[in-house]
């Protein structure tokens, strides 16, 4: 999984302790097979250039968007989970800390999803 942020700054000229908290938002990032090699293999390395290789616009309407991963530009469609899935760290690998709940995923392809199907457009009609 990969997780954003997102900063609300109202006023550049307010003190530093009056500027909002930066809000941290979780969801599980679902990329074909070789952009998925190529960021897992940046993650690993601790590549400093990550926000180079890495780029992510959600739409206004927060359902659609773009998502870049070095050369593959893809379609994202953001979905909402049946569940809440706990995001846990730990440093010491004995001791966990829950990070976040995670209620969403983005599903990345390289072809256009921006359609609606049958079960999406009447969720609640039996088959």
């Amino acid at each position: 999984s990969f997780h954003y942020s997102a900063m609300n700054r109202n006023s550049d000229n307010k003190r530093e302790s009056d500027a909002p908290a930066e809000l941290e938002s979780q969801f599980i990032l679902r990329l074909p097979p070789e952009p998925s090699k190529a960021l897992r293999e940046a993650l690993r390395s601790g590549a400093t250039s990550l926000k180079d290789r890495l780029s992510i616009k959600i739409e206004n309407d927060m359902r659609y968007g773009e998502v870049r991963v070095d050369h593959w530009l893809m379609h994202a469609k953001v979905l909402d989970l049946p569940t809440i899935i706990e995001s846990m760290k730990t440093i010491d690998k004995k001791s966990f800390y829950k990070t976040a709940d995670i209620c969403q995923i983005v599903i990345c392809k390289e072809e256009d999803d921006h359609t609606t199907t049958d079960d999406e457009s009447q969720p609640y009609l039996d088959p």
